[in-house]
C-alpha cells in the first residue's frame, strides 16, 4: 500500500507523488470531492495505481505505468460526476487502465497503450449533455472502449491496433440507449471495430479501416437477448476489413451518407435484421440492404 486517505464524507488530496514497487493500491482516497493529481505511479504487483472512491472526485494529470494484475486508475463508489482529464497509462498486463463507475462524468484527453482493456465505463447521463468521453487516445490495447450506459456523448476518440481478445470482438463497445458517437477513428482492430448493440445510438463520422472482422457491427452482444433497435450511422466509412463494411443484425437500423468500400463484403445483414432509412451511401462491391452477411 502507498498512500491511504479515507474519510466519512471529504476526501482528501494527493499531489505530484511518486511512488514504485507497490503491491495493492498506490493512491486510495476515499470520500466525495478526492482528487488526485499530478502523481507518478511505476510498478503495481497487485491492485490499483489509483483509487477515488466517492461523488465529485478528480483525477488529473497522472501517469500510471506496468501494472501487473489490476486497474491503474479506478473512479467508483460510485463516483457520480467524476473528472478524469490528460491521464497517461501504459501497460497493465491483465485488467483495465481506467474504470469509472458512476453517472454525469467528464472524462477528456487520456492517453492509453499497451493494456489488456483501455477505458471501461459504467454510467449514463442523467440530464442532457451531462457525460461526456473525448479525445481518448488508446493504442495496442484488448479493446478501446466499453461504455455500458445511456445519452453519453463519445467525441474524437482514436483507437490504433486495439480489439484483440476483446470482449464481445470490438475495439469500440457501446452496450446502451441514445448514445452519441462523432468521430471516433479506428484503424487495425483485430476483431470488429464498432460493436453496437442498444437502441437509438447515432454514429457520426465515425471510421473503421483496415480491421480483422467488420468495420461496424450492430449486433446482440449480452447474454439476455435485445436485438439493437433502431440506430443510425451518417457519414461514417467502413473500409479495407476482412469482414462487412456493415454488419446489420438489428431492426430499423439506418444508414445514410455511409461508404463502405474494400471489404470482404461491403455491407450484409442477417436473416431477421430490417432497415429504416438506406440512403445516400456509396457501396464498392454493389451489395445493398437486402444483402446477406458473410461473416458473423
Amino acid at each position: 500500500m502507498g498512500i491511504s486517505l479515507i474519510a466519512t464524507t471529504t476526501g482528501g488530496t494527493a499531489n505530484k507523488n511518486k511512488l514504485s514497487n507497490i503491491f495493492g493500491a498506490g493512491v486510495q482516497i476515499q470520500g466525495n470531492g478526492g482528487s488526485a493529481t499530478g502523481n507518478k505511479i511505476v510498478d503495481i504487483g497487485n491492485g490499483a495505481g489509483i483509487s477515488l472512491a466517492g461523488n465529485d472526485t478528480v483525477a488529473s494529470g497522472n501517469s500510471v505505468s506496468h501494472v501487473a494484475i489490476g486497474t491503474a486508475l479506478m473512479m467508483a463508489g460510485p463516483a457520480n460526476r467524476a473528472t478524469c482529464v490528460k491521464n497517461k497509462i501504459i501497460g497493465v498486463a491483465l485488467g483495465t487502465a481506467v474504470s469509472i463507475t458512476g453517472d454525469d462524468f467528464t472524462i477528456d484527453g487520456n492517453s492509453v497503450v499497451a493494456c489488456q482493456s483501455a477505458l471501461a465505463v459504467t454510467g449514463s447521463a442523467t440530464v442532457s449533455g451531462a457525460a461526456s468521453i473525448t479525445n481518448l487516445k488508446a493504442s495496442t490495447c484488448g479493446q478501446a472502449l466499453v461504455l455500458i450506459g445511456n445519452s453519453v456523448a463519445v467525441e474524437k476518440m482514436q483507437a490504433l491496433d486495439c480489439g484483440r481478445n476483446a470482449t464481445a470482438g470490438a475495439a469500440v463497445l457501446v452496450r446502451g440507449n441514445a448514445n452519441n458517437l462523432t468521430g471516433v477513428k479506428v484503424t487495425n482492430s483485430g476483431g470488429d471495430g464498432f460493436g453496437i448493440d442498444g437502441d437509438d445510438n447515432l454514429l457520426q463520422a465515425c471510421t473503421a479501416d483496415a480491421c480483422a472482422k467488420n468495420a461496424f457491427d450492430v449486433e446482440d452482444t449480452n447474454a439476455t437477448p435485445n436485438t439493437p433497435d433502431s440506430n443510425l450511422l451518417d457519414a461514417c466509412k467502413g473500409t479495407n476489413c476482412g469482414g462487412q463494411g456493415l454488419d446489420n443484425n438489428g431492426t430499423l437500423t439506418s444508414v445514410t451518407n455511409c461508404t463502405f468500400t474494400g471489404n470482404l463484403l461491403d455491407v450484409g445483414k442477417s436473416g431477421g435484421a430490417t432497415y429504416g432509412t438506406f440512403s445516400g451511401n456509396t457501396i464498392g462491391d454493389g451489395s445493398d440492404a437486402t444483402t446477406a452477411e458473410v461473416v458473423d
